[in-house]
C-alpha cells in the first residue's frame, strides 16, 4: 500500500461514519416529532363489603358484622360497593364454609354499576330488589354439625 492510499481510506472511513452519525441524529429528531401524549386515565379503587341480615323482611337492617343463628334460620346477604365508576360487571355470590367447601352460587352475568355507591342483592334476575334476595339459610340448614359460613362476592368485568 502506498502512502497516498492510506489517508484516502481513512478519509473515506471518517466520511462514512460522519454521514451515519448525522443520519442517526435526523432519525432520532424525526421520531421526537412523532411522539403524542394521550389524556390521563384514572384507575379507581373499589371499596365495599358483604352485609348480612337475619329475617325475611325486605327492608330489614343489614350489617357487616358476624352473627350466630340456629339451624333452619333464614339469612340473606348483599354487596354494598363504594367508589364505583359506571360500567357493566359480572358479580358472583358464593357460599363458603369454614371447611373450604363451597355451596350454591348466584351469578349476575350483567350488572350496570352506577358511579358512587351501589347495593346489589344476591338474585340473578332482580339484583336491585331486596324482596327477592337469595335465602342462604336453605343451604346451611342441612348441616348436622356446627359450621361457620360466609358469602364471597366476586366482581369482574363483563
Amino acid at each position: 500500500m502506498n502512502a497516498t492510499q492510506k489517508p484516502r481510506r481513512t478519509f473515506l472511513a471518517v466520511t462514512v461514519m460522519t454521514v451515519l452519525a448525522v443520519t442517526a441524529v435526523f432519525i432520532v429528531y424525526a421520531s421526537i416529532l412523532a411522539t403524542y401524549m394521550g389524556s390521563t386515565v384514572t384507575v379507581n379503587t373499589l371499596g365495599g363489603e358483604v352485609q348480612y341480615r337475619v329475617n325475611d323482611n325486605p327492608v330489614g337492617t343489614y350489617t357487616a358484622g358476624a352473627f350466630s343463628i340456629n339451624n333452619g334460620t333464614s339469612w340473606y346477604a348483599r354487596l354494598y360497593m363504594t367508589g364505583a365508576t359506571a360500567q357493566t360487571v359480572k358479580i358472583t355470590f358464593t357460599l363458603v364454609c369454614s371447611n373450604s367447601s363451597t355451596w350454591d352460587r348466584v351469578v349476575i352475568n350483567s350488572y350496570s354499576l352506577q358511579t358512587g355507591a351501589n347495593t346489589i342483592y344476591a338474585n340473578a334476575t332482580t339484583p336491585n330488589d331486596a324482596a327477592s334476595n337469595y335465602n342462604w339459610g336453605q343451604d346451611t340448614d342441612v348441616q348436622s354439625v356446627t359450621q361457620t359460613y360466609y358469602v364471597k362476592a366476586t366482581v369482574e368485568t363483563a
